[in-house]
């Protein structure tokens, strides 16, 4: 992949990690072909080379069914909140964006998808209520519950 692009939560990988085999015509005009299991060494560094090792023409990817995804926002999180839960905050779902205006002080979205399975949206562990900017606000209060809002 000539540009990895970001991945998102803990266990999401960016689009290079679907990556499993590469195909390219190297400087020297050898055919290279470079895959996960026969080659982890080097094929790591080729999945992400941004034109370095020659001319890629074939990638292979892993591929999953599609699925359906349930997306909840959440806004104003205080980054005292953020710093103490971090790792919940950020497994909670199959993928965690979080944005900043970088002004107040505040994680003003928090997006948490969430693969759905029988019509479910899975959860991971706790997730922030909406209501959970206020800095003092301690777990107690009910700001780490379990339920989306």
């Amino acid at each position: 992949m000539q540009q990895p692009r970001n991945g998102s939560g803990i266990k999401n990988g960016n689009l290079a990690t679907a990556v499993s085999r590469v195909e390219f015509v190297a400087g020297t005009g050898d055919f290279v072909t470079l895959d996960r299991k026969t080659n982890a060494e080097k094929f790591y560094g080729a999945a992400v080379n941004l034109g370095g090792i020659g001319i890629v023409t074939k990638l292979t990817l892993d591929i999953e069914k599609t699925y359906s995804v349930r997306q909840d926002v959440f806004q104003n999180l205080a980054l005292d909140q953020l710093k103490g839960h971090f790792d919940e905050i950020m497994s909670s779902g199959y993928s965690v964006s979080l944005f900043t205006d970088w002004q107040s002080g505040s994680i003003s979205q928090i997006w948490i998808k969430r693969r759905v399975v029988n019509g479910v949206g899975k959860s991971a562990g706790r997730i922030i209520r909406s209501d959970c900017g206020n800095q003092s606000s301690p777990p107690s209060s009910g700001c780490y519950n379990g339920k989306s809002h």
